[in-house]
């Protein structure tokens, strides 16, 4: 399939970021209380290379930031996979969440992992399509599937 030239530029950019914030945002507000919701567990199947896409601030104009950004107002552990495929906008990818992590209060963990408090973030170079559930250990609503992040 043939990929659009302004992927991750166009309009519908700012379109689906603004619609992302907003039921991220509600998907903490609502969680945070209800008591068998464990953790949260937040998956970018396509993370891109986090570079914002237009003339905003990092946590609001790039996937990857709005998430870690957002995921800053869980009072519950929350797990976060970013999966990118292609091998040199994973490298950028690497390189802006380095860049622009720290600035929220993450700390690195290692190459492609992040923490802060109850927060821990990892970026994977493989196609989102192939990620396994037991990666994130389980993701589901039910309070039985929480299980602990599996990676520090």
């Amino acid at each position: 399939m043939a990929k659009f030239k302004d992927v991750g530029t166009s309009w519908r950019t700012v379109m689906k970021h603004t619609a992302m914030t907003a039921f991220i945002a509600r998907e903490f507000s609502a969680g945070n209380h209800i008591d068998w919701i464990g953790r949260f567990c937040l998956i970018d199947l396509t993370a891109g290379d986090g570079t914002p896409a237009y003339d905003a601030p990092w946590h609001t104009a790039s996937s990857p930031g709005i998430i870690a950004s957002l995921a800053l107002t869980s009072r519950k552990p929350v797990v976060i996979d970013l999966y990118e495929r292609d091998e040199d906008t994973y490298d950028t990818l690497i390189s802006n969440l380095a860049k622009h992590l720290p600035v929220l209060g993450y700390q690195r963990t290692a190459d492609d992992r992040w923490r802060y408090e109850g927060i821990w973030l990892r970026a994977s170079r493989q196609d989102g399509r192939e990620a396994a559930p037991e990666h994130n250990s389980v993701v589901s609503i039910s309070s039985h599937s929480y299980l602990n992040p599996t990676f520090q």
